[in-house]
């Protein structure tokens, strides 16, 4: 790592927001990892600059807890969260923050929810049938 490399993550760790001010060549996919590294926490301070800080960051590194953890930093994260990574409980975080973040829900989500529901629904009929 280079002596500007250095002092640049070392900016970016005491404050996120020093990311608005560094050279764009400073920011490359390898500065994102180098900081991920060093320091998780970066990449909620990020998102809460800038959620399109996303895509910066090693997607094999973000687990569905960072996610959560990110779209509670900045809800408008959500919608540029793949669908095949998305689970049940981002959605529900992130309609927690904005209701027009259901407009985002991936179909396959959707569906499971409705799934459960009439699940749920028929388990229940059929208790109260029994109790007649």
């Amino acid at each position: 790592m280079s002596a500007n490399t250095d002092f640049y993550l070392q900016a970016f760790k005491v404050n996120s927001k020093a990311i608005n001010y560094m050279p764009k060549e400073m920011l490359t996919p390898e500065f994102y990892s180098q900081a991920f590294q060093a320091n998780p926490e970066v990449f909620i301070s990020a998102i809460k600059t800038k959620s399109k800080n996303l895509f910066k960051f090693p997607k094999e590194k973000l687990t569905p807890d960072l996610y959560i953890q990110a779209i509670r930093a900045n809800p408008c994260v959500f919608k540029l969260i793949d669908s095949d990574v998305m689970t049940r409980e981002m959605c529900l975080e992130a309609i927690k923050h904005r209701a027009y973040q259901l407009k985002y829900v991936p179909d396959h989500i959707l569906q499971s929810v409705k799934n459960e529901s009439k699940r749920l629904y028929s388990t229940m009929s059929e208790e109260w049938v029994a109790e007649l």
